[in-house]
């Protein structure tokens, strides 16, 4: 089936910039809609129409795309009085790209398989110069049919796009995306303060820049970090050791 019209629900700091890329950059009619009207008169500017409600927003739309704070707003929007689960049509497609708990997702999506309406979970990571850029990290949790479907629209919006598995799959690799950069920064701070008694200048211009990147990789901090262990014996002294207990 065609896409002709795409509904954007929810235009906050993330959502207003992904509905701008993707009324510039694809080829289908973009209808916003949010509880506020600043970021919709914005976004007319680019293209997009503005919903006078939910209900006019899903009305005429092939995919509905929502980015909402969480899983108590998503929960709100799809199962509340006059929601999704009461507006959709069989034939559309739901996409949920906000971020919430994996356990939401599988119970919203039989609900909509029940209405004849597809279902997917596509939350994203990366900042909101991403979001801007159009380069944020989408995954994907779904059907192969449905990512195959979808990935033009993702495409306007993030650069890697991965299909994680069935619905919630998504979901839960965000969870593990932001603890593993959590885990990352963390690791290059107590690289920076363990470095000092240490003396390993190259340690700490690798650990700023990753901190200031907020790189993703704790493999490489690892290696660096046990680098310094084997080979700077400053490092594993008592004020190494004390600092790297109150990390």
């Amino acid at each position: 089936m065609d896409i002709k019209t795409v509904a954007f629900i929810g235009l906050g700091v993330m959502g207003e910039a992904m509905c701008r890329n993707l009324a510039r950059m694809g080829s289908w009619r973009v209808v916003g809609y949010d509880t506020r009207q600043e970021p919709m008169q914005r976004l007319r500017a680019d293209g997009v129409t503005s919903a006078t409600s939910l209900a006019d927003a899903v009305a005429g739309a092939d995919v509905v795309l929502m980015c909402l704070p969480g899983g108590k707003e998503v929960e709100a929007v799809v199962r509340g009085p006059g929601g999704l689960l009461e507006l959709v049509r069989r034939g559309q497609t739901v996409v949920d790209m906000s971020t919430a708990p994996p356990r939401l997702m599988r119970e919203l999506a039989p609900a909509f398989q029940a209405k004849g309406v597809e279902f997917a979970d596509a939350p994203v990571a990366r900042t909101r110069r991403a979001a801007v850029d159009g380069t944020r990290s989408i995954m994907v949790g779904g059907s192969e049919a449905v990512f195959a479907r979808l990935k033009p629209i993702l495409a306007t919006m993030g650069m890697e796009l991965t299909l994680c598995g069935g619905v919630g799959a998504g979901q839960v690799e965000n969870y593990h995306g932001h603890r593993r950069s959590h885990f990352v920064r963390r690791g290059c701070r107590c690289g920076l303060r363990c470095n000092q008694p240490a003396g390993l200048p190259w340690l700490t211009a690798f650990c700023t820049r990753a901190a200031k990147r907020k790189v993703a990789c704790q493999c490489s901090v690892l290696a660096l970090l046990t680098r310094a262990l084997a080979h700077n014996p400053k490092f594993c002294g008592p004020t190494a050791r004390r600092r790297t207990a109150d990390c």
